[in-house]
């Protein structure tokens, strides 16, 4: 069994006419972000039973249980055991100490984000053949949807142990304030899940996220005892997260090349499509420091992720193929 609450999703940079109650994505290929697990006696401080417009989640006595991981949105097929979910197009992982906690996979839709399931070395999995709900979008205040699944599990070694069915209720029960002892937010969504299963128990989580955006701010999941996962820094869209300013890339409209000029060493070049598929590059230092990458794909907006061990961090930037 994991350890760590199974994440399903974080971020995407979107617009709505109601953008003060309405949940519009999840999150982009590139996320990354640091989280703590709660310890258990301040776990059961979160209040989900406060709901409604306008409220205030004060959960700043959360109290760190010593472990902080790294939870990233992926491009799939980079990732272990992608082949057993091959229509995946979005990966979630948490990671501590090099070590791979959670390792899902979905398919990200434009209405929704489903599960289709998880696998790390070592340990049981399971494969969705009806994904499972995640979230659902536009999602507003008030709003309720019931969804049912389907999946297979299977022993550490592959072979199968159960088949199960279950549904997934996601209602929107709240809206306000949220108080962690890194940062409080303002705008942030609580969302109630009740899942049910065909042989095992019926179990509820929250999810607390930034709107519109989506963002993951705080995970509750009590499946016979309470876990709570919670952002241990603080957390902004994927454009604010990064130092851009470091990097300038041009032209941002192009057709087989681009450039990447900066006074950081950049350590490595990478493309993707809005699946998280990568594309391939052809990288070469100019004279003059440039970077040049090259490449042959179709139209569209594709993203540019440029690493930097100087940085410990990565970079995104939009390019526009014509």
């Amino acid at each position: 069994m994991k350890s760590l609450i199974s994440f399903c999703g974080c971020v995407l940079i979107s617009l709505t006419n109601n953008a003060q109650q309405t949940i519009t994505g999840t999150s982009q290929i590139g996320y990354t972000v640091q989280y703590a697990a709660a310890t258990a006696a301040t776990a059961s401080m979160v209040p989900i039973n406060t709901t409604g417009a306008n409220v205030t989640w004060n959960c700043s006595a959360l109290q760190n249980a010593g472990q902080i991981f790294t939870l990233s949105i992926n491009s799939p097929s980079a990732q272990s055991f992608f082949n057993d979910y091959p229509s995946s197009n979005y990966n979630l992982t948490a990671s501590a100490s090099s070590n791979t906690l959670v390792n899902d996979f979905f398919i990200s839709n434009t209405d929704s984000l489903v599960l289709l399931g998880g696998r790390v070395v070592g340990q049981p999995y399971e494969v969705y053949f009806n994904p499972q709900l995640v979230l659902k979008f536009p999602f507003s205040f008030g709003n309720s949807t019931i969804d049912n699944y389907s999946k297979t599990s299977y022993a550490s070694n592959g072979n199968p142990t159960s088949s199960q069915t279950g549904s997934i209720t996601l209602s929107y029960e709240g809206y306000g304030t949220l108080i962690l002892p890194s940062a409080t937010y303002s705008n942030v969504a609580m969302l109630k899940r009740i899942r049910t299963n065909s042989i095992g128990p019926t179990t509820t989580s929250y999810s607390f996220l930034k709107i519109p955006s989506g963002e993951r701010l705080l995970e509750y999941d009590n499946n016979g005892s309470v876990k709570v996962n919670y952002a241990n820094s603080i957390v902004t869209s994927l454009v604010e997260n990064y130092s851009l300013n470091d990097y300038v890339i041009y032209p941002t409209i192009a057709e087989t090349s681009f450039f990447i000029k900066s006074d950081i060493t950049i350590d490595s070049v990478k493309m993707l499509n809005t699946s998280g598929q990568l594309i391939p590059l052809n990288i070469n230092i100019a004279v003059d420091g440039l970077l040049s990458a090259s490449f042959a794909t179709n139209p569209g907006l594709y993203i540019i992720e440029i690493s930097s061990n100087a940085l410990k961090n990565h970079v995104y930037k939009k390019v526009l193929i014509k």
